[in-house]
């Protein structure tokens, strides 16, 4: 009985180490939490500022954007009938991007989504200003051929004033009559040779106006119906869509639209055989290839149109770059990535 006495406490400092090494556990793994939850804090922080420089960031484009189309309506060739729906869907668009960052709390997707439709805010602003620009080189033409022609007119009528009172002096003012006459075949010459600058001029006012571009794979279900889809290995076609504007100075017809598809690895895709070709580039002169063309009816209308390309290897993964030209001339472009 005695030795179950002085035995006890020996037992109870053999277990004393375990429980300082509990003790230490818990301490450890106390610490470990709380550096952990501060690490997520100051994440959350960082992110939080991030957001808000990014958001700043895209207010400040925004509101450049915004001044510009500002700048623009003020411009007298903006009054024009014809802009009337694209200032609408510049409107609108800038409407959707303000209601993005005016929440307060918006997260990284908003922001992503403003970003993306503040770009094509830009591209439409240019596509406008463009347009603006067009109709006001052929205000400018117009006055100028009005001036030209009462000038014209004018100088004619002093002339056959002159003749009329110099007909009893016919046989003395012949030599003058014949200086007169190649005077007039000279400015008549001159007369043709600008007018056929005019010409090209306008030739360039009269290419279409091309907006909303849009690329997408495209994959047709056994139905027929397209679906799309960014996964390159089930991609069957590329679909090119894009909405043609009304043009003032353009002739409605038949218009051919030329579509230059660039591969992720820089590659034109060009295939004889599917209809690809050469054409020139009217703004530098150089020979570049085209992947497909196509006939459009143009009436003068915002139309929508779309076309296909549709090769016979698989696509890559990457980004393809599409491009729409008219008369030599690049009206818009647009990429679609295939993963």
């Amino acid at each position: 009985m005695s030795e179950n006495y002085y035995n006890t406490p020996s037992e109870g400092n053999s277990k004393k180490p375990i429980y300082l090494a509990l003790i230490g556990i818990l301490l450890l793994i106390n610490g470990i939490l709380l550096f952990n939850n501060l690490s997520m804090r100051k994440a959350n922080k960082e992110t939080v500022t991030t957001l808000e420089g990014e958001k700043a960031q895209l207010q400040a484009e925004y509101d450049t954007a915004v001044q510009a189309l500002e700048t623009l309506k003020t411009d007298k060739a903006a009054t024009d009938t014809t802009l009337a729906q694209i200032q609408l869907e510049l409107e609108t668009k800038k409407n959707e991007i303000q209601k993005l960052l005016s929440k307060s709390n918006a997260s990284k997707g908003d922001l992503s989504a403003a970003r993306t439709m503040i770009e094509n805010l830009k591209t439409s602003l240019k596509g406008y200003e463009q347009q603006i620009s067009q109709l006001r080189y052929a205000n400018q033409q117009l006055t100028g051929e009005n001036t030209g022609l009462k000038s014209d007119v004018a100088s004619k009528s002093q002339t056959i004033a002159q003749q009329t009172d110099s007909i009893g002096r016919l046989s003395t003012e012949k030599a003058s009559l014949t200086s007169e006459k190649e005077n007039v075949t000279r400015q008549r010459d001159e007369l043709n040779t600008q007018k056929e600058i005019l010409t090209g001029q306008v030739n360039r006012a009269s290419v279409m106006i091309a907006t909303n571009i849009t690329a997408t794979g495209i994959k047709t279900r056994k139905s027929g119906k397209e679906v799309s889809t960014d996964n390159n290995k089930r991609v069957q076609k590329l679909k090119i869509c894009f909405d043609i504007l009304p043009n003032a100075v353009a002739k409605p017809g038949n218009k051919e639209i030329l579509l230059r598809m660039m591969s992720p690895k820089g590659e034109i895709l060009a295939i004889q055989a599917l209809g690809s070709g050469v054409f020139t580039n009217a703004q530098t002169g150089e020979e570049m290839q085209y992947t497909k063309k196509e006939i459009f009816s143009f009436s003068n209308q915002k139309e929508n149109h779309c076309m296909y390309w549709e090769q016979n290897n698989p696509f890559d993964e990457g980004v393809y770059t599409a491009e729409v030209y008219h008369d030599g001339y690049l009206i818009g472009s647009n990429n679609v990535q295939l993963k």
